[in-house]
């Protein structure tokens, strides 16, 4: 019986790490999860389908649910920001890049941390983020040249995975106790509105 036990809370609440690993140089693109690579370039390539599609249609379906599942992710990223049971993510982010001009690549460099600032913020809510080497290089070549390296570790367990689980089931049910043709009552319940 104590084996058991033990070997449920080794399986439940012991955290593991998932090992990402992303590379973009020359123009090359590989996604290395633990030990295995997968080429970006090969899954990239793939050709479009010949069959004519009615994008009207298409559409139409989309949008009638589009602003239900709107709500229900609102309603799930408030309640991911406020949680402390989130998983962690250990990120590392090395990004070397070169243009033809010094006055482009000077100008882009800000760009690039107001983007990077900006996914951070993102990352926060699903994450409780914590940074290993952040490092954002501009190089003065006479071509362009991008080199790009980023190193994620999800730090999670099962107990964590299910808690996220309950929580988008909660915001669901929320919203289809409330109808997917009312989205104002969801809105009055959830967020407060009028």
């Amino acid at each position: 019986m104590k084996i058991i036990l033990a070997l449920f809370i080794i399986v439940f609440f012991i955290p593991i790490p998932i090992k990402i690993l992303f590379f973009y140089k020359d123009k090359n693109a590989v996604l290395k999860i633990y030990s295995k690579n997968i080429n970006l370039n090969k899954s990239m390539n793939i050709t479009k389908a010949s069959e004519s599609v009615n994008k009207s249609a298409v559409m139409n379906s989309t949008n009638k649910g589009k602003s239900f599942y709107f709500l229900i992710l609102k309603d799930y990223l408030k309640r991911l920001s406020s949680t402390k049971f989130k998983p962690k993510l250990i990120l590392g982010f090395s990004f070397k890049y070169s243009t033809n001009d010094a006055a482009v690549t000077s100008l882009i460099y800000p760009l690039i941390n107001e983007f990077l600032s900006l996914v951070c913020t993102i990352l926060k809510i699903p994450f409780k983020l914590k940074f290993k080497t952040v490092s954002i290089t501009p190089e003065y070549k006479n071509k362009v040249d991008i080199d790009l390296v980023i190193n994620c570790i999800f730090i999670v367990n099962i107990v964590k995975l299910t808690y996220m689980i309950i929580l988008l089931l909660i915001s669901y049910l929320g919203g289809l106790k409330h109808g997917k043709s009312s989205n104002r009552k969801f809105n009055e319940v959830n967020f407060g509105k009028s």
